[in-house]
């Protein structure tokens, strides 16, 4: 028995389905990422009023926060599926090309974009969006990967 057929056998013993598996990657990516965002928050509101001595409307912090997790989550669930798909040797070179396609959009969008004002309207309706942005952007690609993952063998 070679090494991979162990690997089968330990993992198809587990109690857990192929759905179970995949949605615990999932879970725990996007809970590592809400500790990120909200550690992320409570240092930037820590340094903003150490070096300003003032403190900042919490609607910002809360929209860059939510920005970030959105931009981190459409990173993470591009990748995703491609780990699924091509294994974690092609998987990374995928993950690498998704990077360099993401910081060129993101760079090409800041770039071209004009400068806006953002209201306090917007500024209240943003992290909204992207919070709703992120769950549907996890929904579709847990879809994805738990097809590609369920027609696999192992």
């Amino acid at each position: 028995m070679t090494n991979k057929q162990n690997l089968t056998n330990i993992f198809g013993s587990f109690p857990l389905t192929k759905k179970e598996i995949v949605l615990s990657k999932y879970l725990l990516v996007f809970l590592s990422i809400i500790i990120g965002a909200v550690i992320g928050a409570i240092f930037s509101l820590i340094i903003v009023f150490i070096t300003a001595k003032q403190f900042v409307d919490i609607r910002e912090i809360l929209l860059i926060s939510t920005g970030s997790i959105l931009g981190v989550s459409l990173l993470n669930s591009t990748e995703m599926p491609c780990f699924y798909k091509f294994g974690m040797e092609k998987g990374k070179i995928c993950s690498m090309l998704i990077i360099l396609v993401f910081t060129l959009g993101a760079t090409f969008l800041v770039t071209s974009l004009p400068d806006f004002n953002v209201t306090d309207k917007l500024i209240t309706i943003l992290p909204i969006i992207f919070i709703l942005l992120t769950l549907v952007a996890f929904i579709i690609s847990y879809s994805i990967s738990y097809k590609i993952y369920k027609n696999k063998e192992m």
